[in-house]
């Protein structure tokens, strides 16, 4: 049941000040170089805002370019010109103008190619620098062995392969200029249902880059695309980026220049830091999952080489040598000392501290002594009956299942009259004493008056407290045979309340106050007497 706390001793009071002097000198000292220091929270602040906004957009619209992605070479694999070269082999020529022009509109495809089921390109267009072309028959080539054909042949209909992000490859060399490369395919199916090969489209990723470039210029920072290696597909520095394909490059990663940042943004996958290299914002994006949301209706899915490792993060970064406030912990510090440094401003927060800890103390204490007075019986250490029966009251409301025992000390105004208050007073104390001994921590022990109490047992059978009343009796028993001059006899009325019952709380006090005195009348009619006799 809940025991009434003991009140504040001296050296409690000592230790609670000593803390409220602490935590309010503390407070002092902080607020007075926080204030000091609002010019560069602001400025973080705003910093910090920026690099977000960029990295919320740059996510954005490299989502949103896969996502156009993935809608055009749907449209281009479910056109009727293309379907009905596809089941008939017929109007070749409508299906490469078609995709003449769709290449010099989007401008963004390096490559549009249909393969059959044994890889080689039936129809290839080459965008050409702008200068779209069809690839005349002689030229078309078989291209069964390259992973992006061996990858999309094996999918189902509705099925999507995604490459890396990388670099072209022609003849065993990066081509140059360099030609940043996504390809995507998607499996080819005739009427019949029947895979006759696969669609290919080489995306140019310079469109990508450049459009992160775009969203930088003119601001703070620099936005970064970087793989799940920790190499720069787009970086502040060119000369560091595709270092998983360059030889000698190998070593240019975000993780050997920023290892505790890395380590920090893997974990984390969001969010914003500042470190001693400066303030970084990042987002990841895992190109498989976005696009798999975002074609969910039409059950789609992107199929990638390795799934784990086409996952990219935007990251922004400004130097710490850009802004001094990159880092603020030095300048906090600073601020701090300073505060210290002034013997005027320090005394000033000493003597404000030790009288706000006084009256902050002294106001905690008389606090205390008051709720513990409104709460609890000061003599017996129960709760009182406005508190009790309110949170008899709220039991009820949460429709718990209560017992509730009305108890009366018999004999008490006899053993006032014959012994004495303070042996009356003692009755009640140890009354009370076996009482909370012997029933449970979650029950009320209310205390309703004088010599009348009411336990409040919650989700108990009525034979489990029966039981338990038996065990207050013989404790009762026990210290009967003690040498005290008089004798513990209680009586007591037991009365339920069920969660589905709506008997109002005082009826069922009532109910049970008729069953106490009907025991206490049987105890009466023998003759009983609390008084020992000597």
């Amino acid at each position: 049941m809940p025991e009434m706390p003991k009140t504040f001793k001296t050296d409690n009071y000592l230790y609670s000040l000593l803390i409220i002097f602490i935590l309010i000198m503390t407070s002092l000292l902080l607020a007075f170089a926080v204030y000091k220091q609002k010019d560069i929270i602001n400025d973080k602040n705003f910093l910090e805002q920026s690099q977000a906004a960029l990295v919320k957009i740059g996510r954005d619209l490299t989502i949103n370019e896969l996502e156009q992605i993935v809608a055009d070479i749907k449209y281009l694999n479910t056109s009727p010109l293309f379907l009905e070269y596809v089941n008939n082999g017929m109007d070749k020529n409508s299906v490469e103008d078609e995709w003449m022009v769709f290449s010099d509109s989007k401008m963004k495809y390096d490559q549009l190619r249909y393969l059959d089921d044994q890889g080689n390109e039936l129809l290839r267009i080459n965008y050409n620098k702008g200068q779209p072309e069809i690839v005349p028959e002689d030229l078309l080539q078989n291209k069964k062995d390259r992973y992006y054909f061996t990858e999309t042949i094996k999918l189902g209909p509705g099925e999507i392969y995604m490459s890396k992000f990388d670099l072209n490859i022609e003849g065993n060399s990066i081509e140059q200029p360099e030609k940043p490369m996504i390809r995507f395919g998607i499996p080819v199916f005739d009427k019949n249902n029947v895979k006759t090969g696969v669609f290919v489209a080489n995306y140019l990723g310079e469109n990508i880059k450049q459009k992160l470039f775009d969203l930088t210029d003119g601001t703070v920072g620099s936005i970064q695309l970087i793989n799940k290696d920790s190499y720069w597909l787009i970086g502040p520095d060119k000369a560091k980026e595709w270092g998983f394909i360059y030889p000698g490059r190998e070593n240019y990663t975000f993780k050997n220049i920023f290892p505790s940042e890395w380590e920090r943004i893997t974990k984390e996958k969001k969010g914003h830091f500042f470190t001693k290299n400066g303030s970084f914002s990042f987002d990841t994006i895992n190109p498989k999952e976005e696009l798999q949301k975002r074609f969910k209706k039409e059950d789609d899915t992107l199929s990638g080489i390795n799934t784990s490792e086409i996952q990219w993060i935007v990251v922004c970064h400004t130097s710490d040598k850009m802004f001094y406030f990159a880092n603020d912990e030095n300048t906090f510090v600073l601020s701090i000392t300073n505060t210290l440094r002034s013997p005027t401003i320090l005394i000033s927060l000493i003597l404000a501290s030790l009288v706000f800890s006084i009256i902050s103390a002294l106001y905690m204490s008389g606090n205390k002594k008051i709720k513990i007075m409104a709460t609890y019986d000061s003599m017996t250490g129960c709760l009182n009956r406005a508190t009790g029966m309110q949170m008899l009251e709220n039991l009820i409301q949460q429709k718990k299942d209560i017992i509730i025992c009305f108890i009366d000390i018999n004999g008490l105004k006899e053993i006032n009259d014959m012994l004495g208050h303070e042996q009356g007073d003692d009755l009640i104390l140890n009354s009370v004493k076996i009482i909370k001994e012997n029933i449970r921590e979650n029950d009320l022990l209310i205390r309703l008056g004088g010599d009348e109490f009411l336990i409040c047992f919650v989700n108990i059978d009525i034979d489990r407290v029966e039981t338990t009343w038996l065990r207050i009796l013989d404790k009762i028993e026990l210290v009967n045979e003690e040498d005290k001059p008089y004798i513990i006899s209680l009586s007591h009325g037991i009365a339920e309340i069920k969660k589905s019952d709506r008997t109002m709380l005082d009826e069922v006090i009532k109910n049970a106050d008729i069953k106490m005195y009907e025991e206490k009348r049987s105890i009466k009619s023998v003759g009983f007497s609390v008084i020992k006799k000597k």
